[in-house]
């Protein structure tokens, strides 16, 4: 059938006329539809490749010296392909002295335990994800030094350092066009061979503006993340899908004012297109690319505190901001136009290629604009030298044994080396004890993200043989996919901070569309089952209540339970998935009744919840 169409379309002679030419025309379109056709057909069988997944959390430090005996973790698809369902014939396997446990799937995550070695050496281990026994994704685990080595005699400390300046386009494909149109975005490589664990307290650059030395920090993740999440709200695509909710909000506060049945509840349909289906369609047209860019940034950008271990290289972004390098710029560009003048004598246009793209750059860094042209070697010599800011940790964790005149010490013991919640607002507590001789004096009890707080019965300090809880609460911030934290507790004991490692997942309710408007419906008689669209966007489950209805009229309104579970919308719904609920109006008096459809979630501080309208006549 192919190769028939392909004679077709070749054979054509102008003489023949324009009806051959249009009968050409539809065998070419006929042959591409068929290459198209075969080209997207999967294969029988076919496994899936270069799924990118991650591993929360992918640091495991010692803690009071030993590495815990086990560990749970979640693994997930940091670009969840479209359909991929981590069940049949998925597992997780690891290297080196790691055994994950029998994993609980998920789309596009699961959950396992592992169990670690004891004796496992510091180093960057890998845990793959398998289909059918062949790898299709893996992510780094990095396990840190128990304590500091000696380097091998004759052999330095040593610190090695690539970096590049990313091009804009590429920036704004990465972390979004405000975030390249600021700042200056940074790839940075780092090995550390200095025998010792490297602690990061930032990244700068050093250099000489018109005979002034100038040192140059990088911008904080807190206030890069911030530029970029001013796009949910004020990007021209959010305000255009806004303004559709907006188009159909108002659509459906008009309907009431139509008199005649017929064209009610044709506008009615109108109302339930725009405020549904069209909303669909414009997601899937034009993507929110925002959250995706949020965890790049997550995952690529410099934190406060990184720590590199012994013999082991980091990747990570550092961002500068574009107007405190104007000045820079425009030296560099002077000088290098003045170095390249005698090299480009005579080739006018090369010369002013550059002149032009110097200038560019210049004018780009005040000016904050995309779609010019920067010179990377301009902003890479404006920058000057890179100079990390960081200390050495000799011993970590330190070993230290603090005594007092008596000869009194203190240790502890924690009853857990790690936390992991599935549920919002769960609560987890770990008992802390001196095993000591003397008081354990408490300096602080803290975790590094907002999602984990704590609260303890410790007070300032425990007697020798006591103990206290530490109570850790997880409340998801957003629906941002797995979280990680560490509960530090700073005290007087050796081996001090002692840490916990903690990690959260969260469910959230997506339901649509809304409102959910009914057209007119006979006294006493039940309409058509109309379906709503309930999604868990989070990485955890969440329950669907027996009755989700409520409401002023909620008695008029009911599930269409056969049709509802048919759909697969059951008691819970898992991470990932989506489900329909299928609601019957059936109204007992003629006039305008409503009612809600509520689910809860984890992220919501009130559950999101739509409106349903049905008229009786």
């Amino acid at each position: 059938m192919l190769s028939s169409t392909l004679r077709q379309a070749v054979t054509y002679s102008a003489p023949e006329g324009r009806a051959n030419g249009i009968r050409t025309v539809k065998a070419i379109r006929g042959m591409l539809f068929v290459i198209l056709l075969l080209a997207a057909t999967p294969r029988p069988g076919a496994a899936q490749e270069d799924i990118k997944i991650g591993v929360n959390p992918n640091v495991l430090r010692p803690v009071n010296g030993k590495l815990p005996q086990s560990l749970n973790i979640a693994v997930y698809s940091e670009t969840c392909p479209t359909g991929t369902n981590f069940k049949t014939g998925f597992t997780l396997w690891a290297t080196g002295g790691l055994t994950v446990g029998k994993p609980s799937f998920g789309t596009c995550s699961a959950t396992s335990t592992l169990a670690i070695d004891p004796s496992l050496p510091a180093g960057t281990y890998k845990i793959f994800l398998l289909k059918d026994n062949q790898p299709v994704g893996h992510a780094d685990l990095t396990v840190m030094d128990a304590s500091a080595g000696a380097l091998p005699p004759g052999l330095g400390p040593q610190v090695d350092v690539l970096w590049q300046v990313m091009t804009q386009g590429v920036a704004s494909d990465v972390f979004g066009k405000r975030v390249a149109k600021s700042f200056y975005c940074i790839e940075v490589k780092i090995g550390n061979n200095t025998g010792y664990a490297l602690q990061l307290a930032g990244i700068g650059f050093s250099h000489t503006v018109f005979n002034t030395p100038v040192k140059q920090g990088n911008a904080s993740y807190a206030a890069t993340r911030a530029v970029l999440q001013r796009e949910t709200s004020l990007s021209r695509r959010n305000m255009t899908y806004y303004a559709l909710q907006v188009a159909g909000l108002l659509m459906a506060g008009f309907t009431p004012f139509f008199v005649n049945p017929t064209s009610k509840a044709h506008y009615a349909t109108a109302s339930s297109i725009v405020s549904g289906a069209r909303l669909q369609a414009f997601n899937i047209v034009a993507p929110d690319r925002v959250p995706g860019q949020l965890v790049n940034l997550d995952d690529q950008s410099l934190r406060d505190g990184s720590v590199i271990a012994n013999n082991s290289q980091v990747r990570t972004t550092i961002f500068v901001k574009k107007r405190e390098l104007t000045e820079a710029l425009a030296q560099a560009a002077a000088e290098e136009e003045k170095d390249e003048g005698a090299l480009l004598s005579g080739l006018d246009k090369e010369s002013n290629k550059i002149h032009a793209q110097n200038a560019s750059t210049i004018r780009n860094s005040t000016h904050h604009f995309l779609g010019s042209t920067e010179s990377p070697f301009l902003i890479r010599k404006a920058l000057g030298v890179l100079v990390i800011v960081g200390d050495p940790i000799e011993y970590l964790p330190r070993v230290q044994i603090q005594s007092s005149s008596s000869g009194q010490s203190s240790s502890v013991s924690l009853s857990a080396t790690s936390l992991s919640f599935t549920k919002a607002k769960a609560t987890q507590t770990v008992t802390l004890t001196n095993t000591g001789t003397g008081a354990l004096a408490i300096n602080s009890i803290t975790t590094d993200a907002a999602a984990f707080s704590t609260s303890n019965t410790c007070g300032s300090s425990v007697e020798a043989g006591a103990n206290c809880d530490i109570t850790v609460t997880f409340t998801p911030q957003a629906a941002m996919g797995p979280q990680s934290a560490e509960l530090k507790i700073d005290d007087s004991a050796s081996g001090s901070p002692q840490m916990v490692n903690l990690s959260g997942t969260e469910s959230s309710v997506q339901l649509g569309p809304n409102p959910l408007i009914f057209p007119d419906q006979p006294v006493g008689k039940a309409s058509s089952s109309v379906k709503v669209t309930v999604t868990n966007a989070g990485t955890a489950s969440f329950t669907i209540p027996g009755n989700p209805i409520g409401g002023t009229d909620k008695g008029l309104f009911s599930l269409d339970t056969t049709r509802t579970q048919a759909d697969a919308c059951g008691s819970t719904l898992p991470a990932g998935q989506t489900c329909g609920l299928y609601v019957i109006f059936t109204p007992t008096k003629a006039g305008s009744f409503n009612a809600t459809l509520s689910i809860a979630d984890d992220v919501h501080a009130s559950a999101p919840t739509i409106n349903l309208t049905g008229t009786g006549k």
